[in-house]
């Protein structure tokens, strides 16, 4: 039954960005985590896959709307692809914020690090 695995996949994605994030995503409705993920600096890249996906879940969850197994097989990739998405751009925060207690005078100047489809701006005042 679709409608217990689109259950389960909201709550193991709304748990992730919970722990992740920092935020009461599982006490959010779709639109509220919407607006909080577009407002997001790390996560606002994701906001559409996220969107899509409980969107998709609303509608069988609570309009009872049938899903198809290529449609679900989607949304578990895409969770996937925003798990892995969002896990390296924290890990690129993580080493910038090292890079610049190490080094405060050498970070004083701007610096980019790209990421495949991200361009993150770490700026030291």
């Amino acid at each position: 039954e679709y409608r217990a695995f689109y259950i389960a996949l909201t709550t193991l994605a709304k748990r992730y960005l919970e722990r992740r994030l920092g935020a009461p995503v599982l006490e959010m409705t779709s639109a509220e985590m919407a607006s909080f993920l577009r407002d997001h600096a790390q996560a606002a890249s994701f906001q559409s896959a996220l969107r899509e996906l409980a969107g998709a879940a609303d509608q069988v969850k609570f309009a009872r709307a049938e899903a198809q197994l290529t449609e679900a097989e989607r949304h578990v990739a895409a969770l996937r692809e925003v798990v892995a998405g969002l896990e390296a751009l924290v890990e690129v925060v993580v080493v910038a914020r090292a890079l610049v207690e190490r080094d405060r005078a050498a970070a004083a100047a701007a610096f980019v690090l790209l990421l495949p489809g991200h361009v993150l701006r770490f700026a030291c005042p």
